[in-house]
């Protein structure tokens, strides 16, 4: 039997696509690189500057206060000062939906129709979206529609999503984590309705039992190193299913939008992302952890009682600024968990960190004076060699936040000469 990279394990009720196994390959495909991955983390209402902003340039810099949680991973990211975003500036109010509708287009929107650019990451999906089971993904952690308007007579479609496949049509996100692992794991039940989901939930047991014993007869076939790299990929998705999986409990009466608390739900959610990217589903994913001036409430968190949108309105109130500390510590910790979940996790000659460039970050600096300038972004990976982390890059003043994402598309193979607004490539991205 010929084993291929896109090997799955199938059974009549589940398939499943397994991890990068170099001993399934022949030796002249075993030992190429893996294709570079992107990922874009999106955060509302930015964040209080003065705690995030490190101190000193290059590899001796100290983490600022809300990014104390990136300590473990420092020599992993790359925090990035000045970069900014012309398109979210505007003559009427509005910063909240230009924020995020113009986060990954760096194009301005239009006001008065559904109108803007095609994102970075759909630019790249048209060109290696095609080997891959799915373009791109596109994961959130708050629900809603594009129908309507959200921000001052802007369309619901800027505030509550960031990827757009053209300049009329978003990519609507799912953030249901029961429908994204079935999506990614068990086939067709995307496409169910709910009812139907549960239906067939009720006579499915784990996915992972219906295929135990063709990952028993693989084993044998793989060298040890590659044992243990499937060992720990079907541990991991059993354990996706546990998470994710005891939703199936409630029956009847269950309704997927509300199933995973709000604390828990970026990481599971992230965690869906690290595995997509893993083993190959996709290449490109954009995650947006709240919708564009997000009023949610995080009550889990120590001292704090309001609103994000309410206390990013800071006005220099220490009761304000307090609680937003703790909120942009909560939202950055999420991405350190991310970080550190790739960088433990294998792919090719290193890990799936390695071989991606993730993006955290907002369209917005201080969410009390809506500027767009000097933006909160930290890159985290190598990207095969075009990011060199481990540094506080300091680029001049009103740099394009474009360029970073033309650099990143040079990463994947596109050779655009600049995307957007861009004037170039990111200078200093891969080191001096």
């Amino acid at each position: 039997m010929t084993w291929s990279r896109r090997a799955v394990l199938r059974s009549a009720a589940a398939s499943i696509a397994l991890p990068f196994l170099p001993s399934l390959l022949p030796r002249a495909l075993a030992a190429s690189t893996p294709a570079t991955r992107l990922l874009w983390v999106f955060v509302p209402n930015g964040m209080r500057m003065e705690h995030w902003r490190p101190t000193g340039e290059g590899a001796d810099f100290t983490l600022g206060r809300t990014m104390a949680g990136l300590e473990p991973v420092k020599d992993d990211i790359l925090v990035i000062s000045g970069l900014d975003l012309a398109a979210g500036r505007g003559d009427r109010p509005g910063d909240h939906a230009r924020c995020a509708g113009t986060f990954l287009t760096c194009t301005p929107v239009s006001h008065d129709e559904v109108l803007n650019g095609v994102s970075v990451d759909q630019v790249a999906a048209a060109r290696v979206g095609v080997s891959t089971s799915f373009r791109s993904l596109e994961l959130g952690s708050e629900k809603g529609g594009s129908v309507g308007f959200c921000d001052n007579g802007y369309s619901c479609a800027y505030v509550q999503n960031v990827s757009w496949q053209s300049p009329t049509t978003p990519m609507p996100k799912q953030t249901d984590a029961r429908v994204v692992f079935d999506r990614l794991f068990a086939g067709a039940d995307a496409g169910l309705t709910p009812e139907e989901q549960v239906r067939r939930a009720r006579y499915r047991s784990s996915v992972l039992d219906h295929v135990g014993d063709q990952a028993a007869a693989l084993q044998p076939r793989l060298a040890v190193e590659d044992q243990h790299r499937l060992d720990e990929y079907l541990t991991g998705v059993r354990e996706l299913e546990r998470r994710v999986g005891g939703l199936d409990a409630c029956g009847p009466d269950y309704e997927p939008p509300d199933t995973v608390e709000l604390r828990d739900h970026p990481d599971v959610m992230l965690d869906l992302a690290v595995a997509a990217l893993a083993c190959g589903h996709t290449h490109l994913v954009s995650y947006m952890l709240a919708n564009a001036g997000s009023n949610r409430t995080y009550s889990f968190l120590p001292g704090v009682s309001g609103a994000h949108h309410q206390v990013s309105h800071h006005q220099s109130k220490a009761s304000n600024l307090d609680q937003l500390t703790e909120i942009d510590r909560w939202e950055t910790d999420r991405f350190a968990r991310l970080v550190q979940r790739m960088k433990d996790t294998p792919l090719g000659n290193g890990s799936l960190l390695d071989h991606s460039i993730v993006v955290f970050g907002s369209g917005i600096s201080d969410g009390n004076r809506h500027n767009h300038d000097d933006l909160p972004i930290v890159v985290a990976g190598r990207g095969g060699g075009a990011v060199q982390p481990g540094r506080h890059l300091v680029v001049p003043d009103r740099t394009p936040l474009a360029n970073l994402y033309t650099s990143m598309l040079h990463a994947v193979g596109v050779q655009s000469e600049g995307f957007a607004d861009a004037t170039g490539p990111l200078e200093g991205l891969a080191g001096a």
